[in-house]
């Protein structure tokens, strides 16, 4: 699906939105779409945690397995997954301004297998799908974390 970056304003400290998004329970409890997450490893999150989350996806319930790649605390991280043909990461990024926070968020996805690189064709129609769905967790995640 190539790649995209979503950039987005949080009013609250770049210490709580980060806390926030890195909360696993806090994520299911704020975005209606993901029905469960089920964390694999002991620890804190960090590098080299994995999970799995189910979410909504259309009508049909999805389960991916992903894992935090990289990490730096309180500034970023990366979510890493390898699903349908296609290696995709997600970076997340929090910087202060202002008082507030300014997170970005940047996908970017690679067709491994020979059934994904056939439907590259079909990757811009599909680039719009994900960026409308992570608005919409955003949207949630965001008035959950102001509101706090």
């Amino acid at each position: 699906m190539g790649n995209w970056v979503i950039t987005r304003r949080i009013e609250a400290p770049v210490e709580k939105a980060f806390a926030s998004f890195t909360d696993f329970d806090f994520a299911a409890r704020t975005i209606d779409g993901i029905k469960s997450f089920e964390v694999l490893t002991d620890g804190p999150f960090g590098k080299g945690t994995r999970f799995k989350e189910t979410r909504l996806m259309g009508k049909k319930e999805r389960t991916e397995e992903m894992e935090i790649t990289a990490f730096e605390a309180g500034k970023s991280y990366t979510m890493s997954a390898n699903s349908c043909g296609c290696e995709m990461h997600f970076d997340h990024a929090f910087r202060e301004e202002n008082g507030g926070t300014v997170f970005e968020m940047a996908g970017r996805l690679k067709a491994v297998s020979f059934g994904a690189k056939l439907t590259r064709p079909l990757w811009p129609l599909m680039n719009g799908y994900m960026v409308k769905c992570v608005n919409k967790d955003l949207d949630q995640m965001i008035a959950a974390i102001e509101a706090s």
